[in-house]
């Protein structure tokens, strides 16, 4: 038979027991295509008709029909209809010579007792007498991919032919007629055998029959499912013989934990090692579970999803608070088809990884995590469902929920972290998307009565973060529950959930939304008592036009805005407010100076006049105003004192007032009216611009500055010998510096003063021709 013609798969699909014996491989002879095995069929010596010379069969089969070896048929002794050709398919006779009829390689890895067994048939009724000298069939093995050996020989003349073993099996002769037997040596993982014919004949019919490979082992499935864990022999990830295909997974093998598993061992992974496999799909209601449990060093790497579908299937807790259990690895989706218990996390870690979106989904109300880390280099983790941290009150200092990189999406859905503990939640980057109007992206925190700075670790869409501090200083708040989102300039939507917010007034009935942030922050409690300081924390270009001076946070109730009590402190250089005292929680935003002033102001406007700027504004009632102050900026943001007028005070009549600023900025200022009242009350105008002209002018270069150093060049149309001035004043418009200078260019060191943010004036005579603000960071 053609080397090249006849392959034949080796591995069959089956449980049957035969005699104490698996059958696993067969190789029969009933001819039917039904029974082809995968097998592609010769062509008769005859024609392009095609034989069934290999068949398939679960069980032994009996019949007329088989591998034929050489010559003729089974019907008569003439050579070519029905036979295995030689190299010539149209020859007759079909000449086995130098050919071979070969069977695939069989896993026989964590299999005991295999046997190889092989029946010829054959006919000497013609006009041949059997084997001619020399002829014979040899039977060969390769174990383990190496090369074949011979471990039986076919000869003999008339009648049947007789088998010699090579080397004879304990307890048989040394020829045997019917079977030949191979007892495949223990230990042997990869088994292939074939059969070599040295045949000329053409006048005799011979045939295998009933070759087949038989097991003592039961209870395997074959040839087995990549990644199908059977559990037969022990509980160990890494035993291949514990597999259905008896290979140990892969990063790249999806592994499936069965349902109704009750008869094998559960999976147990061991200190130190890590399984390893693409999708992890844990099936059924079954009493058996993959486990986790009692040392961190336990650990499970999930490339792709995970699923859990079986009650106590994964199980991570050795049922002790407080020691540590194993950690999973996932870089896919996180699913629970069952309840919450379904995954017992005990004290285990969950790391989602990678750059890929990942997602958080259950049945269930909500998924619990002991520690849950988000460290990814892109791509985003979604919340489809609630997820709770410390659901068992387990305790411990610990960070559990550590955001080391990437953003954790909300959804519309709650995180619950049960642990009190303020370092309970950690962050070195990322951290958790709100963002929704509707407020049901939120952050609930068991705080109870555990006193310290409990940050809330909010981060933007676009990585801004913008975290939340509630540091509680006494009582006991119980549950916090935070949320965020942002608005357009216009504020709107307003909060409707959990209280609604139908203005952006202030308790004196006026429209305040021209200077109020684009955000607003939900806090609520459960607690009866709790007095905390609150840090807002809101992100760039969240204002109208630029950042306003004075931010305070205003709290709503129960129809209008009211600032809240105490001292409160802005930081511009983080975009924070700091507010202390505080025991009343509802809507917030933050807004500067909410309360208007009683100046009904009809007019301001400044015009650049012949190297001047002519300011004027008009009034139409004035009530205990006091006085004006004109303020003016280099870039709209920063705004120094200029001018003071002295006001009518009270007044229901039309006032108009005029000053003028002698000494303008070179290019475009900025100008804006501050009104203050005998209170001390204030409230600013809108902010007008003008264009000067002047021939002198001033640069300042690098800002911000991360050493200190600035430099200042002063450029003039003229040749003058006037003095350059250089004036620093620090954020609250201390002066702390004055120097002059007689050259253009001038060097500054801010190290003296310490990082902050300070303003610098620059003079050419009595010309101020530059006012900046700069940042040292």
């Amino acid at each position: 038979m053609k080397k090249n013609i006849l392959s034949i798969i080796a591995i069959l699909c089956t449980h049957i027991l035969l005699t104490a014996q698996t059958t696993i491989a067969f190789q029969g002879g009933e001819g039917t295509a039904a029974d082809n095995w995968g097998f592609t069929a010769p062509f008769n010596a005859g024609g392009s008709a095609l034989l069934q010379p290999g068949i398939v069969a679960t069980l032994p089969r009996t019949g007329t029909k088989s591998i034929r070896a050489a010559g003729g048929n089974n019907t008569s002794c003439s050579g070519g209809a029905n036979c295995i050709t030689g190299n010539n398919p149209g020859a007759t006779g079909c000449s086995m010579h130098g050919n071979t009829i070969s069977f695939n390689s069989i896993n026989t890895s964590c299999l005991s007792g295999v046997v190889l067994t092989c029946y010829h048939r054959s006919h000497t009724a013609c006009s041949g007498s059997g084997f001619d000298t020399g002829e014979s069939l040899f039977f060969e093995v390769s174990l383990n991919g190496g090369a074949f050996t011979t471990v039986g020989t076919l000869t003999g003349s008339g009648g049947e032919y007789t088998w010699a073993y090579t080397t004879t099996p304990a307890g048989q002769s040394s020829t045997v007629t019917n079977p030949f037997t191979y007892n495949v040596p223990a230990g042997t993982n990869t088994f292939a055998f074939r059969v070599r014919a040295t045949i000329n004949r053409a006048d005799e019919v011979f045939y295998l029959d009933d070759v087949k490979l038989t097991t003592t082992t039961t209870g395997y499935t074959f040839p087995g499912t990549a990644g199908l864990w059977g559990g037969y022999v022990d509980d160990n990830w890494f035993n291949a013989c514990n597999w259905s295909d008896r290979t140990v997974p892969t990063s790249a093998t999806n592994v499936t934990f069965p349902s109704n598993n009750t008869g094998n061992n559960n999976i147990v992974i061991q200190p130190a090692t890590n399984p390893i496999c693409n999708n992890l799909t844990i099936n059924g209601a079954g009493a058996r579970q993959i486990k986790g449990e009692g040392a961190v060093t336990k650990k499970l790497t999930i490339m792709g999803n995970l699923s859990i579908g079986s009650t106590d299937g994964l199980d991570f807790s050795d049922g002790t608070t407080g020691t540590p259990d194993g950690t999973i690895e996932l870089y896919g989706n996180w699913t629970n088809l069952g309840v919450e218990s379904d995954f017992k996390e005990g004290n285990s870690t969950v790391k989602l990884l990678g750059t890929a979106n990942q997602s958080i989904n259950t049945a269930d109300i909500e998924e619990a995590f002991y520690i849950l880390e988000i460290n990814k280099g892109s791509g985003l983790v979604t919340m489809n469902d609630d997820v709770w941290i410390d659901k068992d009150f387990e305790g411990g200092t610990n960070p559990l929920l550590i955001f080391t990189q990437g953003n954790l999406d909300l959804n519309n859905h709650i995180l619950k972290i049960w642990n009190s503990n303020e370092q309970a939640v950690t962050r070195t980057s990322g951290g958790a998307i709100s963002e929704k109007t509707s407020n049901a992206s939120k952050v609930t925190w068991f705080i109870d009565n555990n006193t310290g700075a409990h940050i809330f670790p909010f981060v933007r869409t676009d990585n801004f973060y913008i975290p939340f501090t509630f540091n509680l200083t006494a009582g006991d708040v119980n549950d916090l529950t935070m949320s965020t989102y942002p608005t357009p300039n216009n504020n709107t939507p307003y909060p409707v959930t959990p209280q609604t917010v139908t203005n952006l007034y202030g308790a004196a009935g006026a429209d305040n939304s021209a200077n109020t942030i684009n955000r607003f922050w939900q806090i609520d409690k459960t607690g009866a008592s709790g007095t905390a300081n609150l840090t807002f924390t809101y992100g760039d270009n969240e204002w109208d036009s630029f950042e306003l001076p004075n931010y305070e946070a205003q709290r709503w109730s129960p129809s209008s805005w009211q600032a809240a009590p105490g001292s409160q402190t802005q930081n511009s250089a983080t975009n924070s407010v700091f507010v202390p005292g505080i025991t009343t929680f509802s809507p917030w935003t933050l807004a500067s100076k909410l309360l208007p002033l009683p100046v009904e102001l009809i007019d301001f406007s400044a015009i650049y006049n012949e190297k001047q700027v002519d300011l004027n504004w008009t009034t139409a009632t004035e009530n205990d105003n006091h006085y004006f102050t004109v303020e003016r900026s280099g870039d709209g943001q920063n705004f120094e004192p200029i001018l003071h007028k002295n006001s009518a005070g009270n007044s229901r009549n039309i006032n108009y007032y005029q000053e003028k600023d002698l000494y303008p900025l070179p290019g475009i200022s900025y100008y804006r009216l501050k009104q203050t009242d005998f209170n001390q009350n204030f409230k600013h105008s809108k902010i007008v611009s003008v264009e000067t002209y002047n021939e002198n002018s001033a640069t300042l270069y690098p800002n911000p500055t991360e050493d200190g150093k600035l430099h200042v060049s002063v450029v003039s149309q003229k040749n003058v010998d006037d003095l350059v001035t250089v004036e620093i004043f620090n954020a609250i418009g201390k002066l702390v510096s004055v120097n002059n200078y007689k050259q253009s260019n001038v060097n500054l060191n801010f190290s003296e003063f310490g990082k902050g943010i300070y303003f610098v004036r620059v003079s050419l005579g009595s010309e101020i021709i530059l006012s900046q603000r700069v940042l040292f960071n």
